[in-house]
């Protein structure tokens, strides 16, 4: 295992160095640095000018953003600061919320069905009640911290608080592997970030200079858009915001049109034309599934939990039917 590792860098290596050779040689304006590259253009930059003609819609986008981002403090800087004490204070509870509702029904899944951390959804629901994303965040990474200390001293072996997610490589100390095609995704997700930045920048009558790519050899690591920041930060505060806060916001609401097409996708393509076929090959080749091992306990970042399978199953066991429906 060792030594394919070993192998699988030194060709990466090498076809970086090659294709950050070849970008040097034949991209004009790029930057390299050994295996990395910087890509500018000025291509697309009409395009940006295009998409923010749509001014209320990106305005909307942009403080829903904010609100999401810093809860509460967003929320009386946009909306509430204006108002008489009492309306103000009406309006952040009823805020406060709302807010705690989108949690309990947009994260909390997530939070509560893993064992690490369903014992504070409550404490995480609030965290983002009053400070949004940044407050989850902190909340998050503060018992991971106490989380670390405890494990260490304990002599157990905890997850990392903070980890390098690249797709295709196994995360330290954690049993997770992102897919390879995550790397659609992220480029999917680089394009959608930072062009947002842009459009915000140029509806905001904010000069942008160039927009490009990090390369880290042929791998995408990052994207830019590079904004005249003497008018940037000649601008408005609202504006500023409204510019600093569109790429997230973008990357969060793009989740409602691409889960649209994904349904579509499957209900017009993959339900009639892949899944009879795949379904027939699948029960032709899978009678079953043998169970190899039932372990008592599992082990997650240095915790150890029961296990609902012990004493269930046995090994040698082949499962046909699971809640009622065939194995497959």
């Amino acid at each position: 295992m060792a030594d394919l590792t070993i192998s699988l860098i030194i060709a990466f290596l090498a076809v970086s160095i090659i294709i950050t050779f070849l970008i040097k040689r034949f991209i004009p304006g790029s930057s390299t640095f050994f295996v990395g590259s910087m890509i500018k253009t000025t291509r697309f930059l009409p395009l940006l000018d295009r998409f923010a003609k749509h001014s209320k819609f990106l305005n909307f986008l942009s403080e829903i953003g904010l609100v999401l981002g810093f809860g509460l403090f967003a929320v009386d800087y946009f909306y509430s600061s204006r108002l008489k004490k009492i309306y103000r204070l009406l309006f952040l509870a009823v805020s406060a919320i709302l807010l705690y509702f989108f949690f309990q029904t947009v994260l909390s899944p997530f939070v509560a069905g893993s064992p690490l951390t369903k014992n504070f959804a409550q404490f995480f629901a609030i965290a983002f009640a009053v400070f949004g994303f940044a407050g989850f965040a902190i909340a998050m990474l503060t018992l991971n911290v106490f989380d670390i200390l405890f494990k260490l001293s304990a002599g157990k072996n905890p997850c990392p608080g903070v980890a390098p997610v690249i797709p295709g490589l196994e995360i330290p100390n954690v049993p997770i592997v992102i897919p390879l095609h995550a790397w659609i995704s992220l480029v999917m997700i680089l394009i959608i970030h930072e062009g947002f930045h842009g459009i915000l920048a140029r509806k905001e009558k904010i000069g942008i200079k160039s927009s490009g790519v990090l390369l880290l050899g042929f791998l995408p690591i990052g994207a830019f858009v590079e904004p005249d920041e003497k008018q940037l930060f000649a601008s408005a505060r609202e504006s500023q915001l409204r510019v600093f806060s569109a790429g997230a916001s973008a990357n969060l609401f793009s989740i409602i049109p691409f889960f649209l097409i994904a349904i579509l996708f499957s209900l017009l393509i993959v339900v009639p034309f892949v899944s009879p076929w795949a379904i027939e090959i699948h029960k032709e080749s899978v009678s079953g599934v043998r169970v190899e091992k039932v372990l008592e306990k599992f082990e997650i970042c240095g915790d150890e939990f029961a296990s609902d399978a012990f004493g269930k199953l046995q090994v040698g066991q082949v499962l046909k039917e699971a809640n009622g429906s065939p194995v497959l």
